[in-house]
């Protein structure tokens, strides 16, 4: 149901103007159907006195009449869906870029929560070393330390002459320890 009174600013309806609206901004839009619906009242109690010809004349001209509103109603009701729709489509829009924000600061707010709940507080430091905290990264540290177990292992069952070699290759891996103790201190 339509209200029967609305304030200006409230209507979004091109065609009322400020001059339907009396001296508080209100409209009264209904009035005027209400006006011409009595007045076909009226005009039909008139007419039941006039001949059947007259009153199937004017029984045509109120149909003719209402289908007219009827069919004005229709595209009133057709534009005003258009725009809803459209302001839905913006509201939906907006309501969807919330809800991401929304699952953004939750994951935010349990990472944060867990790494609290465990003790572990992320250092903080230049972002271009954010990688060193990584899964990547840990992964290849992982790597580096089963490569180092199993050259201790080799360096305990091969002669002497592959010494050299190993004795390099421990190198290389405590050049490697050297360097990810500096970028975790970084």
């Amino acid at each position: 149901p339509t209200p029967r009174y609305a304030k200006m600013s409230e209507l979004e309806d091109a065609s009322w103007s400020e001059e339907d609206a009396d001296e508080s901004g209100v409209v009264d839009y209904s009035t005027d159907e209400m006006t011409s619906r009595d007045t076909s009242r009226t005009d039909r109690t008139k007419e039941k006195k006039s001949s059947p010809e007259e009153q199937l004349e004017g029984l045509k001209a109120e149909l003719e009449q209402l289908m007219k509103e009827e069919d004005g109603k229709a595209a009133e009701l057709a534009r005003i869906k258009d725009k809803w729709s459209h302001r839905e489509g913006k509201l939906l829009g907006q309501l969807k870029k919330m809800q991401e924000e929304i699952h953004e600061s939750e994951d935010t707010l349990w990472r944060l929560e867990q790494e609290l709940a465990h003790g572990h507080v992320k250092a903080t430091g230049p972002k271009c070393l954010s990688f060193v905290d990584g899964f990547v990264f840990n992964c290849v540290v992982a790597v580096v330390i089963l490569f180092n177990i199993i050259g201790m292992t080799m360096s305990l069952t091969t002669a002497k002459k592959a010494s050299f070699q190993i004795q390099v290759l421990d190198d290389c891996f405590v050049a490697f320890y050297v360097v990810e103790l500096l970028l975790r201190f970084g």
